[in-house]
This record gives structure tokens, sequence and C-alpha cells, in this order.
């Protein structure tokens, strides 16, 4: 079982996660900067990133992203394709294939378009799928995670894309 945190989280609660994205230890230098900053007292109060009324805007402009439907059909490709594995015990489930539908429009606005690419869902499916993956106990001898992104990477190169 993975922890994340403290205590295990059920099946049911990761699934709720949107994404699992894997973070490196910087470089050095990065690492320097950090150091040093984060010595420096905070003496001013910090300040909003965005305000509701941009999020909102930034919603509403994900929402109006255009999903065709042989894209929505590359998700539902990939998803059932993890339910068939014969590494896998618990493929993905709906609300995994919705989410990495939303998660790619997100991705579509921020490469500047209105529409999904298939390739935008490929990009995405690794960090959106894999931690959703229950794997049959005998098919990993790594680290778990790894090998449920290994299989979805996989899937992903497996399943024609649409053109």
């Amino acid at each position: 079982m993975e922890f994340h945190g403290v205590y295990p989280l059920a099946e049911s609660q990761l699934d709720r996660f949107t994404a699992h994205l894997l973070f490196t230890t910087p470089d050095i230098q990065a690492e320097l900067e950090i150091y040093t900053h984060g010595l420096t007292p905070h003496t001013q109060a910090q300040q909003p990133v965005v305000n509701l009324k941009t999020l909102t805007e930034i919603q509403t402009a994900c929402d109006r992203i255009h999903v065709d439907p042989s894209v929505i059909q590359y998700v539902q490709n990939l998803v059932q394709k993890t339910r068939e594995s014969p590494e896998v015990q618990t493929g993905v489930s709906i609300r995994g294939g919705l989410q990495l539908i939303q998660i790619s429009r997100g991705l579509a606005l921020v490469r500047n378009r209105n529409f999904v690419t298939p390739q935008d869902v490929a990009d995405l499916a690794t960090h959106v799928l894999s931690h959703r993956l229950r794997l049959v106990q005998t098919s990993y001898e790594i680290d778990p995670l790894d090998k449920k992104r290994s299989i979805v990477a996989e899937i992903v190169d497996q399943v024609k894309r649409p053109t």
C-alpha cells in the first residue's frame, strides 16, 4: 500500500486527486537560492497571486475549450486499456477520465489554444491516471508508483491517437 503523508489513503480517496506530480531535487545553485531566501525575514505581507475574479475568468475560459468527440473517444480508449491490463486489478474510473479531459482543457488554455489535442491528453495521462491504478500484487518488484507510471506510459504509446 502506498503512503501519502502519515496515513495511507483509500483507493476512493486517491481517485479524488486530479494528478500526481513528481518533483525532483533542485540543482545546487537553485538549492542555494532557496536557502538564502528562506533565511530572509518576511516583513511584508504576502500578496495573492490571483484574485477571485481572475480565477473565475480562467475557470470559465477552461470550460469553453473545445474537446472534439475523437479526443473524448481517445480518453475513453486509454481508460479502458487500464482496465484490461493483466497487471492491473482495478483500472481508472470514469472520474479519472473526466479529470483527464478537464486538465487537458487547462493545458490547451496554457498553450494558447481553444481546443484540446490528443497530444495534450497524452502529455498529461501519466500524471492523471497512474495513481488511480490498483495493481495485481505480483505485478511489481519496483516501486508501485513507478510501475503504475510505466503501465500508463505503455498504454499511451499503444493506443492510436486521433488525427
